[in-house]
């Protein structure tokens, strides 16, 4: 347990489970991930998450709301192999 948290302190708090045991294994402690993974589950320790979608569009507050089924009373027509809908 302390070398799996010492790791992760020397990572800055970055790595997760896969890194730790490799630094681990590296350092010439024979570990295996999934005890990796239980020492750092118990106490709460996670690595950073990274690659999350950012939001680039950010919604104007003044424009008018967009129409929907229920906004505009019927479905839109859409052509079918039969012709226009009646």
């Amino acid at each position: 347990m302390p070398l799996v948290t010492a790791a992760w302190e020397d990572s800055g708090r970055t790595y997760g489970a896969r890194r730790i045991t490799r630094t681990l294994v590296r350092a010439g402690h024979r570990v295996a991930r999934c005890t990796v993974e239980r020492l750092m589950r118990e106490p709460g320790i996670e690595g950073v998450i990274r690659g999350r979608r950012r939001r680039t569009t950010v919604p104007e507050p003044t424009a008018p709301a967009r129409r929907t089924w229920s906004t505009a009373g019927s479905p839109p027509s859409v052509r079918t192999n039969c012709g226009w809908p009646t």
